[in-house]
């Protein structure tokens, strides 16, 4: 990162100014609108570093066939996988020496390891060496039981889709009736519901697998809510909740179709 450096040109009345180059030394101005861009940017090289090394698990689909799947990676929040420990230590150096080249501390704290071996769980912690010293950072293994959170969903050996689904209803259902208490008229009320309460459950999607039936009882939380607050009268018809406000209807985003066909009943 020491030979990183950028330059700014200014159009003045037809007039280009360019100033001399800028040498980037550590971190990115929070709140500009392009710090995310220049973030990702900044670390999209670690992803194709990581690719090129082919480890992780093959994907046998056919869309995706030899496809290796080495590492999810979301802004600062990265997940590994590998076949075995000779394979995760490999990645594991790869991202702390990268890390560190770009400036960027190791939260090592933050970090969880989780070993399965022929399905059997197992605790196993990883060191990884500072500066050729023996005494390098560890990354501590999850106990049994325990969770961590990645992009905010529950995991351990798999996602744990019960436990999310019951945070995500008991979230959606506080934000719905804190919205009804505020006495607002209907078009403010549905517009507050649409972008402070549906996101809640929509972020899941994709994520976490939804029925049909499911969707169908939140949907009745939200209606009973509705009722409750002199929103929706308890004879009007319940399609009309999520028919758009142009063809008659309150306007509500639909669960359903936001699932895009990946619910099933």
């Amino acid at each position: 990162m020491k030979k990183w450096a950028t330059t700014l040109i200014l159009n003045i009345g037809g007039t280009k100014v360019k100033v001399e180059d800028i040498g980037i030394k550590r971190g990115i101005f929070q709140g500009d609108s392009l710090s995310p861009v220049w973030f990702c940017l900044a670390l999209n090289p670690l992803s194709n570093i990581l690719n090129k090394m082919k480890c992780g698990y093959k994907i046998e689909e056919e869309q995706r066939a030899g496809y290796c799947l080495s590492h999810l990676l979301y802004m600062d929040d990265i997940k590994l996988y590998a076949k075995n420990q000779k394979e995760i230590d490999s990645l594991m150096r790869i991202t702390h020496d990268y890390s560190r080249y770009i400036g960027m501390n190791f939260g090592v704290d933050k970090c969880r390891t989780v070993t399965i071996h022929r399905g059997q769980y197992q605790e196993k912690s990883i060191t990884l060496p500072v500066d050729g010293s023996e005494n390098g950072l560890i990354i501590e293994a999850l106990q049994r039981g325990e969770m961590y959170k990645y992009l905010g969903m529950e995991q351990a050996r798999r996602t744990e889709n019960a436990v999310i689904k019951e945070r995500l209803k008991t979230e959606y259902r506080k934000r719905i009736q804190a919205i009804c208490k505020t006495r607002l008229n209907g078009r403010n009320m549905v517009k507050a519901v649409n972008t402070l309460a549906i996101p809640v459950l929509t972020y899941s999607f994709g994520i976490i697998p939804w029925s049909n039936t499911e969707l169908e009882e939140v949907k009745r939380m939200m209606r009973t809510s509705f009722t409750k607050f002199k929103y929706h009268h308890p004879k009007a018809t319940i399609e009309r909740i999520t028919i758009p406000r142009k063809e008659g209807g309150r306007g509500v985003i639909d669960l359903r179709k936001c699932t895009l066909g990946r619910s099933s009943t």
